[in-house]
């Protein structure tokens, strides 16, 4: 009997016992091999799976990149548009989850930095992640980081580009990894790597459309924000109509 810390007892090759010197980490688990040889032909087959993934259309990778990319795009676009706000509406409160435009922008800001730095904990490396460092941890979810709307915006830039180069680094095999960061209070979680990713997107869209709700209500239209603006046409040789 193996004392191995693989998930399986047997070569899925040979059928053999599995043993400790042929061991391979795969989609963040331990899978065992008989001998090294069965190893390496595991490894030489899921290379070839994993590329044609990492390229699919429909891998979550390609989704993150292409949101990432919306991302991108649609805060450019809405920091421009509150840049038309008078610096009273840009502050006052508007009756939002955090008060203005300014103090909500601030908190979508909060909390990329506070994701951000916890990914960057996860035990597969990001690089790319190195440069949140070069930011104060928020203390508190209405921290306002930066009281000057051009320092925001400079911050959001750069912060975009990190999320960026991030998503990009990423590996579709990643999102499957258990994920695990602790909070505040001590408390520490373990979730699935690739929804706690999509939650970073999920929370800055729910903002965002509190952002521009606001804007509407004092005379500014941000224009176009539906991330179908930025598909391109692809060619299609059926048809489907509704």
């Amino acid at each position: 009997m193996t004392s191995s810390p693989a998930i399986n007892s047997l070569c899925p090759w040979s059928g053999d016992t599995v043993s400790d010197d042929s061991l391979a980490g795969y989609r963040g688990r331990i899978v065992g091999f008989c001998n090294p040889g069965c190893r390496d032909k595991f490894a030489r087959a899921t290379s070839i799976f994993d590329q044609l993934i990492e390229a699919s259309p429909s891998s979550m990778r390609t989704g993150f990149v292409r949101l990432a990319a919306y991302n991108q795009w649609f805060n450019q676009a809405l920091y421009n548009a509150a840049e038309r706000l008078s610096e009273f509406d840009y502050r006052k409160d508007a009756g939002a989850f955090f008060n203005s435009v300014h103090g909500t922008l601030n908190h979508i800001m909060v909390w990329d930095v506070t994701w951000l730095k916890r990914f960057r904990t996860h035990t597969i490396k990001y690089p790319s992640l190195d440069r949140i460092e070069t930011y104060t941890t928020p203390t508190s979810h209405d921290e306002i980081l930066f009281d000057e709307h051009q320092q925001l915006r400079q911050a959001r830039i750069d912060i975009d580009q990190i999320i960026k180069d991030f998503v990009t680094e990423t590996r579709e095999a990643d999102y499957e990894t258990v994920f695990s960061y602790t909070i505040s209070t001590g408390e520490t979680f373990n979730k699935n790597f690739g929804g706690m990713v999509q939650h970073l997107f999920n929370h800055q869209t729910h903002h965002r459309g509190q952002v521009t709700v606001l804007m509407s209500q004092m005379g500014i239209d941000p224009g176009v924000t539906d991330l179908l603006a930025r598909l391109p046409e692809e060619k299609h040789n059926g048809s489907n109509t509704l």
